[in-house]
């Protein structure tokens, strides 16, 4: 597998598109669901935002994440039950999907509430 980031189309709830740098290593599994951005004008995630992920455990009982593209990877609709991560030494490891977390946005005032 490649090492390194590969800049990647995130799809919010909301249908914006957002540029991610994905590590390389995962960008070309389909279930986590990544596109490959020939755009180079995608604006960044935005800071403070945080992408939805789903969360596994692994053969030891510890909790991984992985990141989800898109809201129809197979991760996120729970047609994929388990993704590969790579542990400490670099081997690739199986985690069993657990859990999955929304999207989170911070949302910025320019008025604080009176």
């Amino acid at each position: 597998m490649p090492r390194g980031f590969t800049y990647c189309v995130y799809e919010d709830d909301n249908n914006g598109r957002w540029g991610v740098a994905v590590d390389s290593d995962y960008v070309d599994h389909p279930e986590r669901g990544w596109v490959r951005s020939a755009d180079n004008e995608l604006y960044p995630l935005p800071r403070g935002w945080r992408t939805r992920r789903v969360v596994g455990l692994d053969s030891r009982g510890a909790e991984q994440s992985a990141v989800v593209g898109v809201l129809g990877a197979p991760l996120w609709t729970g047609a994929a039950a388990q993704f590969t991560f790579r542990d400490s030494e670099g081997t690739p490891q199986l985690a069993t999907v657990i859990r999955t977390e929304a999207e989170r946005r911070v949302v910025v005032r320019a008025d604080p509430p009176p």
